[in-house]
């Protein structure tokens, strides 16, 4: 990244791009608001130095040229060219005409899109303020916070309620990758659950992050969560099909396959999620949870 304004920085990255970016530049403190993580990341950038300018050549050490053209024979050369180039120009300072028209007609398309742009942004503002308040009131009131199970995830799990009166409390984190969720259990997690269920992965896969680097970041984010409760049972949830596109869908199933091979190797539980209790945009409702074949598998309504 480069030295960036403020504006700049506010109208064209999330929250969850800044953080991330924090992350990336060895920022800890990423759990504050949306101005605050600006002022970081400019203060970071302003402390690196800046690059070399190259010194200019010596003029004394410069060597002359071997030869200089006789000014009679360039004098005719020109006269000999002058139609030619003229042809030429002609040609160029027509093209340049029809591309100054078409650059007028995609200008006016531009305003449009920008237009729309900014409108979008908005209102992706207005929403993610509204999430990190609700978020912020979730994680104060420990009285909806308990020691029994966290349900540990990205918005996906936004739809999840305790239908069975389980004791459980879920944590969501917007547009969460394992990196995040790393953060957030090191920075944040105060309660010491008995158990843990993890919903993640799905923006590294629209990411199109390879399965053997989710699977590793997988690995450390348990390790996070046994260092604090070294009893916790942790289990993960294979990620939900995106029904309408089979491009997803397919990277979706390859990695749920990879997954399952990990988790018997290490021992880890893996919950199966049926995709006929889905939105079907990927997120999830409070009975996607089946208990499968295994009569020892984990599962969250029963």
């Amino acid at each position: 990244m480069e030295h960036p304004t403020r504006e700049f920085l506010d109208k064209n990255y999330l929250k969850s791009d800044l953080q991330k970016q924090c992350r990336e530049f060895g920022i800890n403190n990423i759990w504050t608001n949306k101005s605050q993580l600006i002022e970081m990341i400019l203060e970071k950038l302003q402390l690196e130095p800046e690059d070399k300018q190259p010194h200019p050549t010596d003029s004394s050490t410069t060597p002359p040229p071997s030869s200089i053209p006789d000014q009679q024979d360039t004098y005719a050369s020109h006269e000999d060219n002058a139609e030619s180039e003229n042809l030429d120009f002609m040609h160029i300072a027509n093209e340049i005409k029809i591309i100054k028209s078409k650059l007028a007609t995609k200008d006016m398309e531009v305003d449009l899109l920008n237009t729309e742009v900014k409108t979008t942004y908005h209102t992706i503002e207005q929403l993610q303020q509204c999430v990190t308040e609700l978020e912020q009131r979730h994680c104060d009131n420990e009285g909806d916070q308990c020691n029994d199970t966290c349900l540990l995830g990205d918005t996906n799990l936004r739809s999840i309620s305790r239908s069975d009166h389980r004791s459980c409390w879920v944590r969501t984190i917007p547009c969460a990758n394992m990196d995040l969720l790393r953060c957030w259990v090191r920075e944040k997690l105060r309660k010491f659950p008995s158990e843990c269920i993890i919903y993640c992965c799905y923006a590294n896969i629209i990411e199109e992050h390879s399965s053997a680097t989710m699977l590793d970041n997988l690995g450390s984010l348990i390790s996070d969560l046994k260092e604090k409760n070294k009893t916790m049972n942790v289990y993960v949830c294979q990620v939900v099909p995106y029904c309408k596109k089979k491009e997803i869908q397919e990277k979706i199933r390859a990695f749920n396959d990879h997954l399952a091979t990990w988790s018997e190797t290490n021992g880890l539980s893996v919950i199966d999620s049926v995709p006929t209790f889905t939105f079907g945009t990927g997120e999830l409702d409070d009975l996607c949870f089946d208990k499968g074949t295994d009569s020892n598998s984990s599962w969250l309504n029963r």
